[in-house]
């Protein structure tokens, strides 16, 4: 069986697109998207009292999906920044483990995001969780 996972940050720009289009039609949709969106809509209203503009749902979309993106590139490749050996001093650095590689910048660190399938799903702040990855991977 074949786990596709399109939630990351290389196809941010499809998932804000689409995220647009279900905004104005979500029949335009297939029937998978739709259900992403829902998914997401609901989870997202389940904790604001009042509903955000569309434009800062849509960012906050992307933020999330490019947070997914880091918990899969932590898994992919985390293990080459790991300290393995106690007699090295510095630990090893992934340019593509980088904030701006993985399409989030310092703000992002103090806002809260839901982890997915990471840490069973908890609500965690940007910092907190790279910092968990970091000592996971």
């Amino acid at each position: 069986m074949n786990h596709t996972h399109f939630a990351n940050r290389w196809n941010a720009d499809i998932i804000d697109e689409n995220y647009q289009r279900w905004l104005d039609d979500p029949g335009s949709l297939s029937p998978e998207w739709r259900a992403f969106f829902e998914g997401f809509e609901l989870a997202s209203n389940s904790h604001a009292p009042s509903s955000p503009s569309p434009d800062a749902t849509a960012t906050s979309a992307s933020k999330q999906s490019r947070i997914i993106g880091a918990i899969y590139a932590f898994r992919s490749i985390g293990h080459t920044i790991a300290t393995f050996n106690p007699l090295t001093k510095e630990a090893p650095i992934n340019p593509r483990l980088s904030l701006e590689r993985l399409g989030l910048d310092p703000s992002d660190l103090s806002q809260t995001f839901h982890t997915g399938n990471y840490l069973e799903g908890t609500e965690i702040k940007g910092a907190d969780l790279l910092e968990r990855l970091k000592k996971t991977y």
